[in-house]
C-alpha cells in the first residue's frame, strides 16, 4: 500500500512539473511558435536580454540598438485580437550625451505598482569608460498613458 501510493504521488508529481513547464504528461515539449516578429528595417527590433510579464498578459523587453538614433527601446507587447500581438514603444533611449543610456542588453524586471527596471551598457558617469559605463533606469507609468524615465544610478 505504502508503495503504491508513493508510486501514485511521483506520477502525479510528474504530471503537475511537466504541466508546469509546459510539457505533456508523456514527456514530449510543447511546440514553440512565433508570436511577434521585430520590423526587419530595425526602427524598433533588435531584442535583446529576457521578457517579463505584468498581471494583464503583457510583455516587457529592450531593443539594444534600434528607436531614435539607435540607442535601443523599452517595449510592450500585447496581446490582441485574433492571437496578434502588438507591439508598443514605451520609452527611447536618447543617448549618453542626454545622461539617460543608451544600448540596454538586459531586458527590465517589473515590481508590484507597474515601474519597469532595467540597466544600460552606455550612459552615466564620464570617466574611464567612454560614453559613460551604463546605468540603471526606472520607467513609471504616467497616469496618462506615458511612461516616465528616471536615471537611479550611474555607473
Amino acid at each position: 500500500m505504502k508503495n503504491n501510493l508513493a508510486a501514485h504521488l511521483a506520477r502525479v508529481s510528474a504530471a503537475l512539473l511537466a504541466t508546469l513547464l509546459g510539457l505533456s504528461a508523456i514527456g514530449v515539449a510543447s511546440t514553440p511558435h512565433t508570436i511577434y516578429t521585430f520590423p526587419a528595417n530595425g526602427a524598433d527590433g533588435f531584442p535583446s536580454g529576457g521578457l517579463v510579464f505584468d498581471s494583464a498578459g503583457n510583455l516587457y523587453g529592450t531593443t539594444d540598438s534600434s528607436g531614435t538614433s539607435n540607442f535601443g527601446t523599452v517595449f510592450e507587447l500585447s496581446p490582441g485580437p485574433n492571437g496578434v500581438w502588438i507591439e508598443t514603444v514605451l520609452y527611447r533611449f536618447k543617448g549618453a550625451r542626454n545622461q539617460d543610456g543608451e544600448s540596454p542588453q538586459t531586458g527590465v524586471i517589473i515590481d508590484g505598482a507597474g515601474n519597469l527596471y532595467g540597466t544600460t551598457t552606455v550612459g552615466g558617469t564620464i570617466g574611464t569608460c567612454q560614453g559613460g559605463c551604463g546605468i540603471v533606469f526606472k520607467l513609471s507609468p504616467d497616469g496618462h498613458g506615458g511612461w516616465t524615465e528616471s536615471v537611479i544610478y550611474r555607473f
